[in-house]
């Protein structure tokens, strides 16, 4: 038995026995960690200044035209510059965004429109990134150990979202908002000097004649739209974020309404997801090949039965259990969705493609207006079950599709 659990956990956590691997982990934790403190903070400070829910909506949601409009600009540069640099470049910009904002609390010249500003920025950087980490991965650890790489870096965001808030919120009590963007501007400056012990990587085709940056994304968008199994990854992706990733909007509805429960009970919840959402990665982690394109559309088809199974029963332990499992499943659809298709596509292409499937999570606000319409319209527990409905749906059409149940 020992042996049997010391062979899982290698396997589990393969890939950090890699040095360069591992700094480029750790760096991500302190950066999803400084992340999970600046929402946060800005949220707060937002609400503080202005006592206005709209202008907490505004500044929460500033980060997606940036995030839609450069996105395909920050893949081109993934796959035509050193990525190594623009990690480290991101996250310096990071920190010294952070670093802005502390400056103008402590001074006591901070207003809304800084936040919104920031959180513009935040959307900037992640275009660059996002792309340019996740195509290091398979570069440092090899396409053997590519799934492992990417759910453990998922399971550092998983964690840091379960964790962080908490570390937020008693920072921002204990010191208030200046000392709270300070730590996020020191989180920031310690990965970028983890991220300088990564051996250089260069670009996935050194040598290779580069097309222009606009060349190049359109490139990437032809790729994607003629290979099939990319293709359905990413309308998977893009399904996903428009039906399960707006139901965390309206979750205060099933709180207050449902269970009668305060903030306890909305924190409660949310960190049910991100309970479910570490465990699973790191079952992800662990996962030998076989099967993973059924896995990915079961994914989707456990979220989608979790968010009917809270419509139907107004319970909150039921709520509680079904968010563990939305965790689980949104990890599961996450992991994998990046996994199979970097391992489809060339690794020349590997930079673009991930900043293509970036796009759906910059269209989560987008999805939440037509949720929280239907919720006005028709009640929470209607809009819940609606979206849930979709899912299904949407993964039943997945399951279906012979390129997706090929993938191992």
């Amino acid at each position: 038995m020992a042996t049997v659990e010391q062979n899982m956990a290698a396997r589990t956590f393969a890939s950090l026995a890699i040095p360069d691997f591992r700094n480029l982990w750790l760096g991500n934790v302190l950066v999803f960690m400084a992340t999970s403190i600046r929402m946060v903070a800005s949220g707060y400070l937002a609400y503080d200044l202005t006592s206005s829910p709209i202008v907490l909506g505004v500044v929460n949601a500033g980060y997606a035209i940036p995030m839609l409009l450069m996105t395909p600009v920050g893949g081109a540069l993934a796959d035509r510059y050193d990525r190594r640099r623009l990690v480290q470049g991101a996250q310096l910009a990071f920190s010294a965004t952070a670093g802005a904002i502390a400056f103008t609390i402590l001074t006591g010249t901070v207003a809304w429109w800084h936040l919104l500003v920031a959180s513009a920025m935040q959307g900037a950087i992640w275009t660059s990134l996002v792309p340019a980490r996740q195509a290091l991965v398979p570069q440092i650890v090899g396409k053997p150990l590519m799934t492992n790489g990417l759910a453990l870096m998922a399971s550092a965001f998983s964690a840091s979202m379960l964790v962080g808030p908490a570390v937020g919120g008693a920072i921002y009590a204990w010191a208030g908002p200046g000392v709270a963007y300070l730590s996020v501007c020191l989180f920031g400056l310690a990965a970028v000097a983890l991220t300088g012990r990564v051996s250089p990587q260069g670009t996935a085709s050194p040598g290779e004649a580069k097309p222009s940056m606009l060349e190049g994304t359109l490139e990437a968008i032809r790729y994607v739209s003629h290979h099939r199994a990319i293709k359905l990854l990413w309308i998977f992706a893009v399904g996903y974020a428009l039906l399960a990733m707006p139901f965390r909007m309206i979750l205060p509805i099933f709180v207050v309404d449902l269970y009668g429960r305060g903030p306890a009970g909305l924190g409660a919840m949310t960190s049910a997801i991100g309970l479910g959402s570490v465990v699973a990665s790191l079952a992800v982690a662990g996962l030998p090949r076989g099967h993973r394109g059924i896995i990915l559309a079961c994914g989707g088809l456990l979220a989608g039965a979790s968010l009917v199974l809270i419509a139907g029963f107004p319970v909150f332990a039921v709520g509680l259990a079904m968010m563990v499992a939305v965790g689980v499943a949104d990890a599961v659809r996450k992991t994998l969705n990046q996994t199979l298709a970097l391992e489809l596509s060339d690794p020349s292409m590997h930079g673009r493609v991930t900043s293509l499937f970036l796009l759906a999570f910059a269209l989560v606000p987008l999805g939440s207006l037509p949720a929280s319409a239907l919720a006005q319209w028709l009640g929470g527990r209607a809009a819940g079950a609606a979206l849930g409905v979709g899912l299904l749906l949407m993964s039943l059409v997945v399951v279906g599709s012979r390129q997706i149940r090929s993938l191992r």
